[in-house]
C-alpha cells in the first residue's frame, strides 16, 4: 500500500471521527489560556421559563459505589417569589445512581450534607457524623456531632476574646455582629476549620440583602475544635474567598486572593502565585465588549473563583471552578486549560466533584445543566436534563 494511500486513509478516519464528536465531546476540549473565548451574558429574565429553571443546578455530593457512583444535585423547582423583603428560590435535590438515566427526588425535609463548599449544610469530609450548618440570618454555623440528630452553637471566640470584645476593639457597636463563611474544613481532621469573616450590621443580616456599611477583617482564620475558638491563620493571600487543602499532600494549600490564585507547600505559612496567574485571572471578553454603547450594563469582569478542587489521589491535579468556566492543571498549578462544555457563558458554572472512587469522573453543574465526564473533562455529557421529557 502507497504512503499516499495510508495519509488518504488515516485523514479520512479522522474526518468521520469529527463529524461524530457531539457539542458536549471536543477532540481538543481542554483549551490553552491563549486562546480567544468570546462569553455570552445572559439577562436575568422577571419570569424566567420552568425550562430555564430545571437546568440552573449544582452538585451536592458525589459517592463512589461499586458500579457507577451517585450523585445528587440540587436544582430550583419553580420561580421565585418575595416574602417580607426576601427573595424566596424554592430548591429540590435529586439523586441518580445510573448517570442521569434516571433520577429519584429527596425528602425535603432531610436535605443532605455535602463536602463541598458554599452550602448550607456541610458535612466534614473525614467524618460524616460531624456536620455544620449555616444559620444565615446571623452569619454563623450550629455543629452536629451524631450526623444531624441534635446541633449546639459553638462558641465563636475570636483570639482570646468573646465576639462582643472583638467587635468593640475594632470600632464596631451593637448593631453590628461578625458574619463567618467557612472556606473548608480539614480532608483528615474534622473538627479543624478555616473561615472569612467580616463585621456586618444586622440589618443587612436579617434582609440578607448584601452589606450595608461593612468593616472588613483581613486574613484566613481557624478553629481546631469544631468553632469554638478562632485564631488567625494566615494574613495572606488577602481577600481570600475560596480555599482548598489536599487529603493526600499534608501542607499543600490552594486559594483565591485579590491578587489571583496562590499555592502553598508548607501548610499556608508561605503563598507563591501559581503559573500563568495574569491570564487566569484576565478579565473576560464578553457580547457587551463589542457594543460600547451597551457597556454600562455588562456584567462585572472580575475573575471570581467559587471552587477550588484537589484531586483526592494526585496532588498535580487541580480544578478551578470560576465565572468564566472550568479550568484544569496536571503539573500542580504550572500551567492551565479551560474545559470545553459546548459554550462559553459568563457566570454559568458552579459547582464540581469528583468521584472519590474514580478520580477521573468527574460532574460538573452549569446554569444549562449537569456534565458528566470520565476522562477528567476531555469530553462530557449531559446528564441533566437531558430531555424536557426526562425531567422527573
Amino acid at each position: 500500500m502507497s504512503t499516499h494511500l495510508i495519509r488518504s486513509g488515516f485523514f479520512a478516519l479522522l474526518a468521520l471521527y469529527a463529524t461524530r464528536l457531539t457539542p458536549d465531546q471536543h477532540s481538543n476540549s481542554c483549551r490553552t489560556l491563549d486562546t480567544q473565548i468570546w462569553y455570552t451574558v445572559s439577562p436575568m429574565p422577571d419570569s424566567p421559563s420552568k425550562t430555564a429553571l430545571i437546568s440552573d443546578c449544582d452538585i451536592v455530593r458525589v459517592l463512589p459505589t461499586r458500579s457507577d457512583p451517585t450523585v445528587t444535585i440540587g436544582c430550583p423547582s419553580g420561580p421565585s417569589g418575595t416574602y417580607i423583603l426576601l427573595e424566596i428560590q424554592m430548591q429540590r435535590e435529586l439523586t441518580s445512581a445510573d448517570l442521569g438515566h434516571s433520577w429519584r427526588e429527596e425528602s425535603q425535609l432531610i436535605p443532605y450534607s455535602s463536602t463541598l463548599p458554599n452550602r448550607e449544610l456541610l458535612q466534614s469530609p473525614s467524618d460524616p457524623k460531624i456536620r455544620y450548618r449555616r444559620l444565615p440570618e446571623m452569619g454563623l454555623y450550629l455543629r452536629s456531632e451524631d450526623a444531624g440528630d441534635t446541633w449546639s452553637l459553638p462558641g465563636f471566640n475570636l483570639q482570646g476574646e468573646s465576639r462582643e470584645q472583638f467587635l468593640s476593639q475594632r470600632g464596631a457597636n451593637r448593631f453590628f455582629t461578625i458574619e463567618f463563611h467557612l472556606l473548608a474544613i480539614h480532608p483528615r481532621e474534622p473538627k479543624h476549620l478555616y473561615a472569612r469573616i467580616a463585621l456586618e450590621p444586622w440589618a443587612a443580616m436579617i434582609l440578607l440583602s448584601g452589606p450595608l456599611s461593612n468593616i472588613d477583617v483581613p486574613g484566613i482564620y481557624e478553629s481546631t475544635d469544631a468553632g469554638e475558638n478562632w485564631h488567625i491563620f494566615s494574613d495572606s493571600p488577602s481577600g481570600t474567598t475560596t480555599l482548598a487543602i489536599s487529603s493526600v499532600k499534608p501542607g499543600l494549600f490552594y486559594a483565591q486572593g485579590t491578587r489571583g490564585i496562590f499555592r502553598s507547600e508548607d501548610g499556608g505559612k508561605e503563598w507563591t502565585v501559581v503559573g500563568q496567574n495574569e491570564l487566569l485571572k484576565k478579565p473576560p471578553f464578553t457580547e457587551w465588549n463589542k457594543d460600547p454603547e451597551a457597556r454600562e450594563h455588562a456584567a462585572p469582569e472580575a475573575f471570581e473563583t467559587y471552587q477550588l478542587v484537589l484531586d483526592p489521589q494526585d496532588p498535580q491535579i487541580v480544578f478551578i471552578v470560576s465565572n468564566k468556566g472550568f479550568y484544569r492543571t496536571m503539573d500542580g498549578g504550572k500551567t492551565w486549560c479551560l474545559l470545553n462544555l459546548g459554550f462559553d457563558e459568563l457566570g454559568s458554572a458552579n459547582s464540581l466533584a469528583i468521584n472519590p472512587g474514580r478520580p477521573a469522573d468527574i460532574f460538573l453543574g452549569t446554569s444549562r445543566g449537569v456534565f458528566y465526564s470520565k476522562d477528567r473533562g476531555i469530553h462530557a455529557e449531559k446528564i441533566f436534563p437531558k430531555t424536557r421529557a426526562a425531567a422527573p
